[in-house]
């Protein structure tokens, strides 16, 4: 197939070399997925990623989720019950070395939110709930990391229980990357509920290759030398079918459709039986992807999302923070004045080192890191208009693709830059976590002190006594502007619940 590259992502890997870690350091990646719940630990020995332990429950999250869109109380104690066990081999694990996240299931649940407090508690470290993008881009990580390296480009294919991951790319390097709802427990839920005959394999089957119309086009435009197939249900039909178990090819495919509508999922091949109740459903989804886009074979990758996680650790450990490099493309995309993100970006974290910070349980978001970003963005806006621009680059960075931040991450990148000027809504400022208070308050404080475009010529002095925050600034009866500007602000930062005293 001919390639067509269509870049849209950062054009250097994540990692080429993994730096040696200090005592063999140990590292969990946690991967709540809506079929199975996986846990790897792994160390770094002589440069390389060596797996030492591996453990995995069918937890099925996503199975008989209500009419109202809630996660099923059986399916949650199952989720617990699981973490629980987690949660032993992990005992001394800090939380720098651990990644749990979660995927469709848990982001898409209406009560995933209290779910998720007592996933965490039950765990004993954070759990972050990651996009479909974000699912897709770390397991091409883990996919890249765990093959040869191509000349070429590799298709790279993921199906979970709720939804199924589409990444091309080069080497380490994703250029196209979908995530569709296609999911094997979701599909087994809505079409094999009476059974498993040619009626419900064919709705299954149209139904994904309806989702999958959506891609076709670009993906062959793109195009790949090599397709690889990863986790759980791609492992599962490898090895139902006899040969090498390392490979799945179109004939391959279509025999065993037509063995499940006949025969359903033979129970002599030791296949645990929450796998096979979701198994004809898969089926179905692999032979839509084998027609849509045209695959003849389709090669098993052992790595997927859960290693990604661990290279993704690593990277950020080895200061290659994906991050760090999406804040930059966001900045070129929307031409952000540079300079002008970097005077705010200094001051911001100047006034942030002199106020103090709580220790907030469960939440890895680093308030030094969030405003560092929220600063460099601040004005992604301007590139729609003035007038708004807070809102405008709230709405850009809500609701965009951003490589290596968690939907909470983002959530919390975007309310910064949202927050940072004009009036703090009543719901937001009552709702904000302590630390985010605080970097909101230095935000709006660095943007006023920026406002001319040039450096302050004194740094500004900041300290918080109860609710009363107080700033100096040296020479600030010759800055008549700022004067008028921090007294204006006086009213601003009062929605937040400090009283802002300017010396």
């Amino acid at each position: 197939m001919a390639i067509a590259a269509r870049a849209s992502y950062p054009s250097h890997p994540l990692i080429l070399f993994i730096r040696p870690m200090p005592n063999s350091q140990y590292f969990a990646a946690i991967d709540l997925g809506s079929n199975s719940f996986h846990m790897i630990i792994s160390r770094v020995e002589q440069g390389q990623l060596m797996v030492v332990d591996r453990v995995k429950e069918m937890v099925q999250i996503a199975k008989d989720i209500g009419s109202n869109g809630d996660l099923a109380e059986d399916a949650q104690a199952r989720a617990f019950e699981c973490l629980a066990c987690f949660r032993e081999r992990l005992a001394q694990f800090p939380h720098s070395s651990v990644r749990a996240v979660g995927t469709k299931a848990l982001r898409s649940a209406d009560n995933s939110n209290a779910f998720l407090q007592q996933a965490q508690s039950t765990l004993g470290h954070p759990i972050e709930i990651v996009s479909g993008y974000e699912e897709a881009r770390l397991v091409y990580q883990g996919v890249s990391h765990s093959i040869p390296q191509q000349q070429g480009q590799s298709l790279v294919i993921d199906i979970g229980g709720g939804s199924t991951e589409f990444i091309i790319g080069h080497q380490q390097t994703p250029l196209l990357i979908e995530s569709l709802n296609l999911g094997c427990v979701v599909f087994s839920q809505e079409y094999m509920r009476q059974g498993v005959n040619q009626t419900s394999m064919h709705n299954a089957y149209l139904a994904a290759c309806a989702e999958l119309q959506a891609i076709r086009h670009n993906y062959q435009q793109c195009g790949w030398d090599i397709a690889f197939g990863t986790s759980g249900t791609m492992k599962a039909v490898a090895e139902y079918l006899p040969g090498n178990n390392a490979t799945i090819d179109k004939q391959q495919v279509e025999n065993l459709y037509q063995e499940m509508i006949n025969h359903g999922v033979r129970e002599d091949l030791g296949i645990p039986k929450p796998r096979r109740d979701v198994l004809p459903a898969g089926v179905a989804i692999i032979k839509a992807i084998f027609d849509q886009l045209q695959l003849r074979t389709l090669n098993i990758a052992d790595a997927a999302l859960k290693e990604g996680l661990i290279y993704d650790m690593i990277g950020r450990l080895n200061k290659q923070d994906t991050r760090n490099s999406t804040v930059k493309i966001l900045q070129q995309r929307y031409q952000v004045d540079t300079e002008q993100a970097s005077l705010v970006f200094h001051t911001a974290l100047q006034l942030l080192q002199q106020l103090p910070l709580v220790e907030e349980r469960h939440i890895l978001i680093s308030p030094q890191q969030m405003l560092g970003w929220a600063a460099k963005l601040h004005e992604i806006g301007l590139g729609i208009a003035h007038a708004g621009y807070h809102q405008h680059g709230h709405y850009l960075l809500r609701h965009s693709d951003i490589a290596g931040f968690s939907r909470l991450e983002q959530h919390w990148l975007a309310q910064l830059v949202r927050l940072q000027r004009k009036k703090i809504p009543t719901t937001l400022a009552n709702n904000l976590p302590n630390n985010m208070t605080t970097c909101v308050a230095c935000l709006r404080l660095a943007v006023l002190l920026c406002r001319s475009r040039q450096a302050p010529s004194t740094q500004a002095k900041v300290r918080l006594q109860g609710e009363d925050l107080h700033i100096t600034v040296d020479g600030l009866e010759n800055q008549p502007l700022t004067h008028k500007n921090l007294l204006i602000e006086k009213e601003y930062i009062h929605q937040l619940g400090l009283n802002l005293i300017v010396n």
